[in-house]
């Protein structure tokens, strides 16, 4: 009967070894310590995890609102012109200025601009076709693309006109513009046109009171406001 009892305990031990399996023991004299567990508590409140949202900005470029350059440079502008830096057969028309009105109109990013002497608006002095582009204000800028100024033509980028730049940006709503004339057969005789112009309609009397100070002149009125320009306006 003893027999039988040891026989037993023997089969039970090594069925216990077989369950066991590959189970790793741990060196002699050293306890097995129980791997951590770590609790994360959520608060009771706690919004449900979403999926992320992919960022595909590196493929897609994000693309700025075109621009509506005619709500600030389209329509009809007053002002006036004077030849300056005369050289050669034009230094007797040194400082000659007379008044212009200016006819500006944009289809998108491009456009044309059209000036003519108030006292013969038949025909433009000045025409051109142009183009808007970023500039130093949010209004942008324009630039020529060709024209001609009365008999001479003239092709891309030979002016441009950002209302951010020069000492006139200190005027509201101001645009200036000026290029050299040049006699085709000796450019020795040669003046440079400049323009300024604001619309049609404003008046100029801040400009009366303005610190003109780098302007082109301390007196930047034009010649004709008082009996010309504000008579047009009623």
């Amino acid at each position: 009967m003893k027999r039988l009892f040891v026989l037993l305990l023997i089969l039970c031990m090594g069925l216990g070894l077989c369950a066991c399996g590959d189970a790793v023991e741990p060196p002699a004299g050293e306890t097995a310590e129980p791997e951590p567990t770590v609790t994360v508590e959520m608060p009771a409140d706690a919004p449900e995890a979403e999926d992320p949202v992919p960022d595909d900005s590196a493929i897609t470029p994000v693309l700025e609102p075109a621009r509506d350059y005619s709500a600030w440079w389209g329509g009809k502008w007053y002002g006036w012109a004077v030849f300056t830096q005369a050289k050669g057969r034009f230094q007797e028309q040194q400082d000659d200025s007379w008044d212009v009105v200016a006819q500006i109109d944009v289809d998108g990013s491009e456009g044309s601009i059209r000036i003519y002497d108030i006292t013969s608006q038949d025909e433009p002095e000045l025409s051109a076709d142009v183009r808007f582009a970023q500039g130093l204000t949010e209004h942008g800028k324009m630039i020529c693309r060709y024209g001609s100024f009365i008999d001479i033509a003239y092709g891309s980028n030979t002016w441009s006109c950002d209302p951010g730049e020069g000492p006139e940006s200190r005027l509201e709503h101001t645009i200036t513009l000026s290029f050299t004339y040049a006699d085709v057969e000796n450019s020795e005789d040669s003046v440079v046109v400049y323009y300024i112009l604001r619309p049609w309609g404003m008046l100029w009397d801040d400009v009366r009171e303005a610190d003109t100070s780098g302007m082109l002149y301390e007196d930047m009125m034009p010649q004709h406001y008082e009996d010309w320009y504000l008579p047009q306006l009623g």
